[in-house]
């Protein structure tokens, strides 16, 4: 599977990793045992689809059964052999659909604050998926540490 960085290079800076012990407390609050994405800060980054796939959900947050309010306008695509599905969440502006297919590094968004956002940037996160399913009782609502992921871990 093709996987790219939702960024272009030297864009944006990490403001928070997954599971980020400075912050654990805050999350642990929402019942999760930390923060669940990665953090990329700025206003209006260009977000680029880090896989081939169909665009899942494309919206605000709430009322898809996979994201939350605190989401804010968020897109889900699902990999093509169905084995992970990618958030990008707190977006400005969405320029997919729902049902859409996407090509790994193709605009897909510009960053935002939007949902439960303490500031502009953009949050992803990569859910494992088993038969299509996602293992909500890790910790972390079935979100990995995307890093890992991008780099090859999970498959």
């Amino acid at each position: 599977m093709k996987k790219v960085e939702p960024l272009p290079k030297g864009m944006g800076k990490v403001s928070q990793v997954f599971n980020d012990e400075r912050t654990r407390g805050v999350y642990q609050q929402y019942g999760l045992d930390g923060h669940n994405g990665e953090d990329v800060s700025g206003w209006h980054l260009p977000v680029r689809s880090p896989i081939d796939g169909r665009v899942h959900y494309a919206g605000e947050g709430a009322g898809n059964g996979v994201l939350g309010a605190s989401a804010g306008r968020a897109i889900l695509i699902e990999s093509h052999d169905g084995t992970v599905m990618i958030e990008l969440a707190h977006l400005d502006v969405i320029y997919v659909e729902a049902g859409q297919y996407v090509s790994a590094g193709s605009y897909v968004a510009l960053s935002g604050n939007t949902g439960a956002s303490s500031g502009p940037h953009l949050h992803w996160g990569a859910l494992p998926l088993t038969g299509g399913d996602i293992d909500r009782e890790n910790g972390f609502m079935g979100r990995v540490d995307p890093r890992e992921w991008l780099a090859g871990g999970y498959e």
